[in-house]
């Protein structure tokens, strides 16, 4: 009974990203994985941290290389990282520039206790 709740809570999930594949996405809860690209809500199913992770191009790949390499440097300098604002960032959001779109903002990771 149980292996069968299961395959159905997976046929579920399955069915549920089928939204987010036609736009050639992929769903994964934003909290475990950076997309390089935007991540956009409600195309993953019922749970609100499966977001889905619109493709990135070569040009998207190679833009991100070169914002990296020449415009996110006050971020990194700040020992932050740069990502679309729709990633999840489990410290906080800052106004440290970001080479790239304006939905591409500097997260701050948490610092370590006692520092």
């Amino acid at each position: 009974m149980i292996s069968l709740i299961f395959v159905f809570a997976l046929i579920s999930v399955g069915a549920a990203d089928v939204n987010c594949e036609k736009k050639h996405g992929k769903c994964y809860d934003y909290r475990q994985k950076r997309c390089w690209s935007e991540m956009l809500s409600g195309l993953c199913g019922p749970n609100k941290n499966r977001k889905c992770c619109m493709p990135c191009s070569t040009s998207c790949k190679m833009d991100e290389h070169l914002w990296f390499l020449f415009y996110d440097r006050e971020c990194l300098n700040h020992r932050g990282i740069c990502q679309y604002r729709s990633n999840y960032c489990s410290g906080s959001y800052t106004n440290h520039r970001c080479g790239g779109p304006r939905t591409r903002h500097c997260c701050l990771l948490p610092q370590p206790y006692g520092k």
